[in-house]
Order: C-alpha cells, then structure tokens, then sequence
C-alpha cells in the first residue's frame, strides 16, 4: 500500500506564496500613503522656494510724493537759475540746527556791522530754527522779509521749502507775497503747493488758479509750464 500524504505539511511553492501575498486592498492604501507623501512633500517645496522669491525681493519705500524739480528752481529777474534746490534748503536747515545758542533778534537788527546779506542770513537760520519760540521765528521772519528785495528774493523760495518751516510761518511768507511782482507770487505758490500741510498746498493751487485762470489741480509739472508761459508775457507786457 502507497503511504498517505501528509496534507498538512505540503510544501508546495505555489500555495505557500500565495499565503504569505499582501492583501490588494492593503497595497491600494500604502500607494496613497506614498502618493501623499510625496504631495505633501512637493507642496513644502513650492511655499518655501515663495517665501524665499518674497524676502529676496526689494522692499518699496513710503513716501511722501516728491516734488517735481523744476518748481523748487526759479528764475530770477535776470533769468539766472536761483539756488533754492533741495540742497540749498537742507544747507540752511543743517545751519539752524548747528546753532546752540540763537542770537536775539533785536541785537542782530542793531548790529550795524552787518551787511544786509549776512542778516538775512543769519535771520534765516532763526526762521528754521525749531528749538526756538514761535514768537522769535516770527520777529525774525517778519524782519527778514523787510529787507529781502527782488534780487536776493531766493531766499523766499529756500524758507518756502525747508521742511523746518511750520504751517504758520508759511502763510506768513505766502501773504508777504501777495505785494510782491507776480513771478515771485506765482514762483513761491508752487513751491508751497509741494508742501505737506493740506493749507498751505489750498491756499497756493487757490493762489495759482487766480493768477493764470486755470485749474491744473495736482499736476506739479504742468502748474511749471503755465507759470513759465504766465512769466514770460508779465515780462513782455508794458
């Protein structure tokens, strides 16, 4: 008789490998793991490489809007190019502020050894002065304006467009305008209009609009080409 085969203890390659086979529904779930993974991993990537592009990139800067160059350079009675720039305003603004002790008005005024030049100047830099009381820079504007004339009005401009001068003592110096030439009011209303304070820049585009009746609103350059147009026939007029 043939021996009886151990059902049992077959070692059939076949059937032993198909025990030990993963499940299909368990390799469907680890596929998404993986797929996840690596999505997850791919979404890292692309915010970090963004945060990167933004913290490379240049920041802006706020800023007041600028002034247009042309309107803080005005010509003068014999068309020379006054020095009243950016730079010669922080010239007179940086001597104020080097100032320790401000000299008193009144000495200045009777200190005969002075020229008329040196006064204004030295009354400009009380003007800016911002240490100083109100009623000083006052005086000494008051007294600066009196002795300022048409040739060395320049200094008018540089006063209008120093950052040191309060909204007060502007209007001082726009209503002194108002009896001087028509250049020099049209002249010193665009350099206000450049200004921070909403009063000042009212009162100059209100100012403009009278003499060259029309409103260019808040366009610096094209207030500088109709006041150089308006300059040159008060020039020609009789």
């Amino acid at each position: 008789m043939r021996p009886l085969r151990k059902i049992g203890n077959s070692k059939d390659p076949s059937m032993t490998s198909a025990r030990h086979q993963p499940p299909r529904k368990n390799r469907g779930i680890r596929w998404m793991i993986v797929v996840f993974i690596l999505l997850a991993l791919a979404a890292v990537v692309f915010v970090w490489s963004r945060r990167e592009g933004v913290s490379g990139s240049p920041t802006g800067s706020i800023t007041a809007p600028g002034r247009d160059g042309t309107g803080s350079r005005p010509t003068g009675k014999a068309g020379t190019v006054a020095q009243t720039d950016l730079a010669a305003t922080e010239n007179v603004a940086a001597a104020a502020s080097a100032v320790d002790a401000v000299p008193d008005v009144g000495e200045l005024i009777a200190d005969t050894s002075l020229s008329d030049p040196e006064l204004v100047r030295r009354l400009s830099v009380i003007v800016l002065d911002e240490k100083s009381p109100g009623e000083t820079r006052s005086e000494a504007l008051a007294h600066l304006l009196n002795l300022t004339t048409e040739e060395d009005e320049s200094i008018l401009f540089t006063l209008a467009g120093s950052p040191r001068l309060n909204e007060s003592l502007g209007d001082d110096l726009f209503r002194d305008a108002l009896n001087r030439p028509l250049a020099t009011q049209a002249e010193l209303a665009l350099v206000l209009l450049g200004r921070r304070e909403p009063a000042l820049q009212k009162e100059a585009q209100e100012h403009l609009v009278f003499l060259l009746d029309e409103d260019l609103g808040g366009n610096p350059k094209a207030w500088r080409k109709a006041v150089d147009a308006a300059k040159q026939k008060w020039s020609n007029a009789p």
